[in-house]
């Protein structure tokens, strides 16, 4: 699976930031729309914002639709981002009502954070780098790849058992 994802990532064009965001992107946005509680006022189209770096520091945008749009769509536009063609992906405003923003700092070698909270969005997803650990499985120890997500939530909007559902969905997705 690793070595897919990076070779479509690398035909979508973009080399330096992390090949597993725009799944990262497409598994929250599917986790996203079994949880009405964490949706807002439209349960169908999921705009999630993005974090990419630029010279000066992170600039965040806007991905619409995500949880309909396709896997290879969002590899595009996330490619886009990535190699600062930003035209197919507007950068967010005071004006979105954008459901979650995920910092994916996966590719910077951060192992876990927790992301700066902006007024405008309904929670946040940190993503730390993908670690390899040991974990038992019955009497067996295994190596499996460990990634660390933090989820802080605008209480005033995301209902906290809506909030957590989404982090086991969101978990079960990405183990498959």
């Amino acid at each position: 699976a690793h070595a897919g994802i990076l070779a479509r990532f690398k035909v979508a064009g973009a080399d330096f930031a992390s090949p597993y965001t725009p799944v990262f992107l497409k598994a929250a946005a599917i986790a996203l729309l079994d949880q009405p509680g964490m949706t807002g006022p439209s349960e169908t189209a999921v705009g999630i914002s993005i974090s990419v770096p630029r010279p000066g520091g992170l600039k965040h945008y806007v991905m619409h639709d995500c949880g309909h749009k396709p896997l290879s769509v969002m590899f595009r536009e996330y490619a886009a981002l990535a190699s600062e063609g930003v035209g197919q992906v507007p950068e967010v405003s005071e004006t979105d009502d954008v459901v979650l923003s995920v910092s994916d700092l996966s590719a910077f070698g951060v192992d876990e954070f927790s992301a700066v909270a902006h007024p405008y969005c309904h929670a946040f997803l940190s993503l730390g780098a993908i670690i390899q650990s040991p974990v038992a499985r019955g009497r067996v120890i295994e190596t499996a790849h460990i990634l660390m997500a933090t989820l802080v939530i605008n209480q005033e909007k995301v209902n906290m058992l809506a909030a957590a559902k989404f982090l086991r969905d969101f978990r079960e997705l990405l183990a498959r």
